[in-house]
């Protein structure tokens, strides 16, 4: 599948950003000390760092088979959980995550599902934002295990309240919108019209969509929607694969810290992870180069070990739940596209 100019560009600058945020955290830290971490690294707990993060991806991809099965999407599970990694390959090899990689998310999983773009689109997101609500849940548990310790004060202080209000803040932007769905469809229907309109007079090569194809792709969506709404039941139980994930997600830095020998309590890392992803908004694929700078600086705040070994520890974490993803992601794009 060819990717646009425009993707491409998005993927240098993305690359470039990752490798300049890298080299200056191996700078600060220390390339030297950081690698002799690596290299004590304990090999069979470094095996169970990917095993538990198979188990990840695992869960959540049992989330998305389930919203599929909600919407009448026709897939087996095994075929859901390749899908799954396509969309994680997506929204790890784009700039700003999910934010970036949606778009290109949703049409690898229309074309390995065979269904059509608008309900591929509201499954990524459902998946995406029941992977969300845990973030809060599990920050929250965190922040009460450890301001029995000591109060959190400081820049900490205000990055986990940035996750909690994003917590509390996306599942009200979600009811407000479904409260609202005919007033958004019918609205936001007429305004595609007219940027699609737009954008073909500007863009040449572009052809300007038919208000009836607009109307369609809009009732697509609302269709989907509807049938969310309509199954409580299906959606707790993606939930609850999402939550079970969230530990496994979790537990794998747990496991590289204790890899390199430098083991803290669980629940500085139920504060950590989740607050860590904060950073999957930086330009670079999957946060990259911002997510382990953010685990370094949170895990050194809370638990006091030294830097390097925090940063060997949020290599192999990332290894793990981010490059081996892509591996996994890219080749069962290329198997399910062909």
């Amino acid at each position: 599948m060819a990717l646009s100019r425009r993707t491409v560009l998005q993927l240098v600058v993305g690359v470039t950003v990752a490798v300049g945020l890298v080299a200056v955290l191996f700078r600060f830290v220390g390339a030297a000390e950081v690698l002799d971490s690596l290299a004590a690294a304990e090999p069979t707990i470094l095996g169970g760092v990917v095993l538990v993060a198979l188990c990840w991806l695992g869960a959540w991809g049992l989330s998305l088979y389930i919203g599929l099965r909600i919407l009448a999407v026709p897939t087996s599970l095994g075929r859901a959980l390749l899908a799954f990694t396509s969309v994680v390959f997506a929204n790890s090899v784009m700039p700003f995550a999910q934010l970036g990689g949606q778009p290109l998310a949703a049409l690898f999983l229309s074309r390995a599902t065979r269904s059509d773009y608008e309900t591929s689109l509201i499954a990524t997101a459902t998946v995406d934002v029941l992977n969300v609500l845990p973030a809060g849940l599990f920050v929250l548990v965190g922040v009460a295990t450890l301001a029995g310790r000591g109060p959190i004060g400081g820049d900490v202080a205000l990055v986990v309240g940035a996750v909690l209000g994003l917590s509390v803040a996306l599942p009200l932007l979600g009811y407000a919108l479904w409260r609202g769905r005919r007033s958004v469809g019918r609205y936001g229907g007429r305004g595609l019209v007219v940027l699609g309109r737009t954008a073909g007079s500007v863009v040449p090569g572009r052809l300007r969509p038919s208000p009836a194809t607009v109307r369609q792709r809009v009732e697509r969506v609302r269709t989907a929607v509807g049938r969310l709404a309509r199954n409580p039941g299906p959606l707790a139980l993606a939930f609850g694969c999402s939550l079970f994930g969230w530990v496994f997600f979790v537990g794998s830095f747990w496991l590289s810290l204790l890899a390199v020998g430098s083991p803290v309590s669980f629940a500085v890392v139920l504060l950590v992870v989740p607050t860590s992803m904060l950073a999957v908004v930086l330009p670079s694929p999957g946060g990259l180069g911002g997510v382990e700078a953010m685990l370094v600086f949170l895990t050194v705040s809370f638990s006091g070990i030294d830097p390097a070994s925090a940063l060997a520890a949020a290599l192999v974490h990332r290894v793990a739940t981010h490059l081996l993803p892509i591996l996994i992601g890219g080749t069962a794009t290329a198997v399910l596209s062909s």
